[in-house]
């Protein structure tokens, strides 16, 4: 499915938050002598990302319903065969 202007604004948003996140944590855990809190940034980091790609909003919710009533009612020449 293509993406529409909001998500491409959405995922860049997350990018900005979760890029410093990972490099401070990958630096803390590699280099650094703060092993757990290196642990802890990517582990928020990874909380982050995973949120903002699956977690669903109520406003997703009723897209997403309205999209599948709107397949079943309308089918392309595709379809009818």
């Amino acid at each position: 499915m293509a993406a529409g202007i909001m998500d491409t604004v959405q995922r860049m948003g997350t990018v900005i938050i979760v890029v410093p996140l990972v490099l401070a944590g990958a630096d803390m855990l590699v280099f650094g002598d703060r092993t757990a809190m290196g642990a802890l940034l990517l582990a928020i980091a990874a909380i982050v990302w995973v949120v903002s790609e699956y977690v669903r909003t109520p406003k997703d919710i009723g897209e997403s319903f309205l999209q599948r009533a709107v397949g079943r009612v309308t089918k392309t020449p595709d379809d009818e065969d």
